[in-house]
């Protein structure tokens, strides 16, 4: 999920962009990434518990969780609260 005016979101969408490409010409066949305006879909980011920008989540064989990294980490885009107002 992202929010239009969040910096940081802007900054990871091209990125976004290359990996919905090459997840589409995966091996195991396509894998789906799909992007979500968290202003625009209100529900849907409460039902997900999404408090935080940008946030990432995998769904897997019906369960879904938060995806987590070094890289989010070393960057300072996964600490609670972080982009809660932007």
């Amino acid at each position: 999920m992202y929010v239009n005016r969040c910096g940081h979101c802007k900054r990871m969408l091209p990125e976004f962009e290359k990996a919905a490409q090459e997840l589409k010409k995966s091996r195991e066949g396509p894998i789906p990434l799909a992007k979500v305006d968290a202003t625009a879909e209100t529900d849907l980011a409460s039902m997900y518990e999404v408090t935080g920008y940008p946030t990432i989540k995998v769904f897997r064989k019906g369960k879904v969780s938060n995806y987590k990294s070094d890289a989010r980490e070393k960057w300072g885009m996964y600490l609670p609260g972080f982009c809660e107002v932007c």
